[in-house]
């Protein structure tokens, strides 16, 4: 009905309100339009991990190593074959017919000095460190939607600010431009009205592009599309951080650390089955002889073993002893930076943290109040509509700030979550 008035109307004046009237209420359709769809397709937590889980190529390759290394594990224990060989002889003795002869003869490797027990030992090791880099891959995932679900729940936060900005200067617009017909309010503040209009409008076409900036990320982190229109998160939450000693205690359990422990392991493993392999292995023989012209036959048996003279085996026995030490170096280094790596990040998540509870101190109380007052002093006629639009910029601008040092808040969690690996 709004639509046929508009263009059947003669009237100048009363098109140009009409006008105003259309395009304000199309803007409302649109962000109501927006709220409804940001109620509808939520995304909760329990859900995008169990997404990341399924169709992470990074975690399947993980699993595929980690059955490649049980797999090892399994052969490692495997004995060597024995070997079977046949022969065939046939000579002329001196004043005799031709003889045929016939053997068999069975060889079996035994490994002495421990080598079977070595080969398990380091198998065992890597196997265990193949189960823990895959828990580290698993936590680097979260880690990265724990992120993504926080910016999305940052842009959503921010695209709810920038709707009710863009509301409240239509408001302003439309009110003021019927007070102008009636000659009650300048062209000035109408035109201060328009122009905070606009700018409400362009950063609301940019809010929402960086809100489906933020869905397409966060499905891409399990490589899908973005199938949701809102994330279940408590982005205006806030908690105490605990003691930084507790997160120092809790490196120790960190996958990293426990494949990194592993990963020495392995080298003192390879270190042994350097050593066992300086002691020779002996080859057992068992052999059976036939003769079918002299219808007799024989049974042999003996040993076969190297004498270890020229070489013991000591270079890879001393290389791998210092391969054992590098890695053993490495890893309490490692442990080193994981704990100041935590004191870096606990401190940044403790600034966000009071940053943003100062935030949320003047947001809910001194900003809303003095916005209050600004509104009520308006109706009273006390002040003009450029001081309440300065008022409300300002108010805004706050709760823009608020959201972005939640964001930050949030995030260095995250971060401080990741490098302790918690329990989920």
């Amino acid at each position: 009905m709004l639509f046929n008035n508009f263009f059947l109307c003669d009237d100048p004046t009363l098109k140009k309100n009409m006008g105003v009237m259309l395009r304000f209420s199309i803007l409302l359709y649109t962000l109501l339009t927006a709220e409804a769809l940001l109620a509808d397709n939520v995304l909760d937590w329990d859900t995008a991990t169990c997404r990341v889980i399924e169709n992470s190529c990074r975690l399947h390759n993980a699993a595929d190593s980690y059955e490649a290394s049980e797999a090892l594990k399994s052969q490692s224990l495997a004995f060597p074959n024995p070997q079977l060989g046949l022969g065939y002889d046939r000579y002329t003795q001196l004043r005799s017919q031709d003889a045929n002869e016939y053997s068999v003869q069975l060889n079996q490797l035994v490994e002495l000095g421990g080598k079977r027990t070595a080969r398990y030992a380091l198998a065992n090791s890597q196997a265990n460190e193949a189960a823990w880099d895959w828990e580290s891959v698993k936590i680097s995932l979260l880690n990265e939607l724990s992120h993504a679900f926080v910016n999305m729940a940052a842009a959503e936060a921010e695209l709810k600010l920038a709707q009710e900005k863009t509301r409240v200067a239509s408001e302003v617009y439309q009110t003021l431009s019927e007070k102008a017909q009636d000659g009650m309010a300048s062209r000035t503040q109408l035109g201060r009205a328009k122009l905070e209009l606009a700018t409400t409008q362009i950063d609301l076409r940019r809010i929402s592009q960086n809100f489906e900036t933020a869905r397409i990320n966060l499905a891409n982190v399990w490589h899908g599309v973005p199938d949701f229109c809102g994330v279940a998160f408590p982005f205006f939450e806030l908690r105490c951080l605990p003691n930084l000693c507790d997160y120092l205690d809790a490196i120790q359990d960190r996958p990293d650390v426990a494949a990194a422990a592993w990963n020495v392991e392995s080298a003192y493993a390879i270190h042994d089955i350097a050593r066992t392999e300086a002691v020779p292995d002996v080859i057992v023989s068992l052999g059976y002889n036939f003769s079918r012209n002299k219808q007799d036959s024989d049974v042999t048996f003996g040993l076969l073993f190297p004498l270890p003279i020229f070489n013991r085996n000591k270079g890879n026995i001393t290389a791998a002893s210092y391969r054992a030490d590098i890695a053993q170096r490495k890893y309490n280094e490692y442990k080193i930076h994981l704990c100041q790596a935590v004191r870096v990040a606990y401190q940044c998540a403790q600034t966000a943290f009071q940053e943003a509870l100062a935030l949320q101190e003047l947001v809910n109380n001194e900003a809303a109040e003095l916005y209050q007052q600004f509104d009520e002093i308006h109706r009273e006629g006390k002040i003009d509509y450029l001081s309440l639009l300065e008022a409300q910029r300002a108010f805004f601008d706050i709760k823009s700030s608020y959201i972005e040092a939640l964001a930050r808040f949030h995030n260095c969690k995250s971060d401080l979550d990741y490098l302790i690996a918690p329990e989920e």
